[in-house]
């Protein structure tokens, strides 16, 4: 008989990073962009619209500010295995590089560090302490150290 275990979910997300953003007039005569007219606002996420407590486009303004925005994420789905693993290291997914041009802000993010430091914080072991090393304490996390 299978039984249907439940999963959890998990995401956790690093403070957003501003890679681009611009001011457009919108009311130029000669322009072809796709922000002329009626703004679509359908594509913004409900939940980011209910954020903001005013309208998030005014359609009889001018200007149009657009804003792009880098994320680093990991999501995690765990759930109960029959099968023990141990864990050793951590690997981080390596992105290939797309030649861009300059006015392109992916560019940027591709070329930013992981920051792993934000998601798996070093734990106090791995600092060498001089003073607690020679006076024999450890670190206290079990390591040896």
């Amino acid at each position: 008989m299978v039984q249907k275990q439940k999963k959890v979910t998990q995401t956790e997300i690093v403070d957003p990073i501003c890679l681009a953003s611009r001011v457009e007039d919108a009311c130029q005569d000669n322009c072809s962009c796709c922000c002329c007219g009626e703004m679509d606002v359908s594509s913004v996420p409900d939940d980011i619209c209910k954020v903001f407590d005013d309208i998030l486009v005014d359609n009889d303004d001018c200007k149009r500010v657009y804003v792009t925005i880098g994320l680093f994420t990991i999501v995690r789905l765990t759930r109960k295995v029959e099968l023990l693993i141990p864990v050793v290291d951590f690997c981080i997914p390596r992105n290939e590089c797309i030649q861009s041009t300059d006015s392109n802000p992916c560019e940027l993010f591709d070329k930013l560090k992981f920051p792993v430091d934000e998601f798996f914080p070093p734990e106090k072991c791995h600092f060498d302490s001089i003073d607690s090393v020679s006076a024999g304490y450890g670190c206290g996390c079990g390591c040896g150290n």
